[in-house]
């Protein structure tokens, strides 16, 4: 009997998402950078660091080793055959997963957005929306969800709460 590869983007989605199960958004965001910080990345801002950075590697400034690496970005450095711990690490930190835990689950959404609201100095401003791009939602998606809208308006009244006792 042959096992069917589940290919259901949701049930993938949830798979991924379990693992932050029983973790506020800060620890979250916590893990997310350990582990991008696991990874096989290799920073060079000049020529001198590139060279150090072939060495390192144990390359030449040959056309055949150059290809053997790909630039993630920001002066960001890594081995081809590595790349796919960058694409999955990505995948589990996706912003599909972010989303899903801040519709299904009350308590990390809560944190989420009382995080965020101090992040982005929502009691100067009032204004909601830079927290609310910092976690991909819009005023529309707190609208639609009965978890977004709880977890906002307890969020928004702890978080005033909150700066009026530390009389800001």
């Amino acid at each position: 009997m042959k096992i069917k590869q589940v290919t259901n983007k949701k049930y993938l989605l949830k798979e991924r998402a379990r693992t932050f199960n029983n973790f506020s958004y800060k620890q979250y965001k916590e893990n997310r950078q350990k582990d991008f910080n696991k990874l096989p990345i290799y920073w060079a801002f000049g020529e001198q660091q590139f060279k150090e950075l072939l060495q390192k590697l144990n390359l030449q400034d040959t056309l055949e080793d150059l290809e053997k690496l790909v630039n993630i970005g920001c002066g960001g450095l890594m081995l081809k055959s590595d790349l796919p711990l960058l694409k999955n690490h990505n995948q589990t930190y996706s912003n599909d997963t972010l989303i899903f835990w801040l519709t299904h689950n009350f308590k990390f959404a809560y944190d989420a957005l009382f995080y965020e609201m101090n992040n982005h100095e929502y009691y100067y401003t009032y204004d909601i929306t830079d927290t609310l791009q910092s976690l991909g939602l819009s005023f529309e998606d707190i609208e639609k969800n009965a978890y977004l809208k709880l977890a906002y308006l307890r969020a928004r009244k702890d978080y005033l709460k909150a700066c009026n006792t530390c009389n800001y």
